[in-house]
């Protein structure tokens, strides 16, 4: 059994993530959505609708990807964890816009 359990904790306590699967970066114009996309502030609740949210850019991250970036993609960070354990609760994605083709299989953002 875990700690947490046995301490009568609900849930396991929350651990931020040391490594991010990015680097922050400051990019030149000829340089976006070629090595690098934007992060959003955007906290998408997997599973559920969350309350309404302003969302703007942060700065531009170079994710640790072997997609082929393109105009379109953002990071954005995952919370709640409907999504577990395939996603993480906390997990940093990569997303594009718009979603194109079959959705078939596809874990879609709306």
């Amino acid at each position: 059994m875990q700690k947490w359990a046995e301490q009568g904790a609900a849930e396991p306590p929350v651990v931020a993530a040391e490594v991010l699967p990015f680097r922050r970066v400051t990019s030149s114009a000829d340089e976006k959505y070629r090595t690098c996309v934007p992060l959003l502030t955007l906290k998408a609740a997997a599973g559920a609708f969350g309350e309404p949210q302003a969302v703007a850019s942060e700065e531009w991250v170079a994710p640790d990807s072997r997609r082929w970036l393109q105009p379109g993609m953002f990071v954005a960070q995952l919370v709640d964890r409907p999504m577990e354990p395939r996603i993480p609760d906390g997990a940093w994605c990569l997303f594009r816009a718009p979603v194109e083709g079959s959705r078939q299989g596809k874990i879609a953002l709306v």
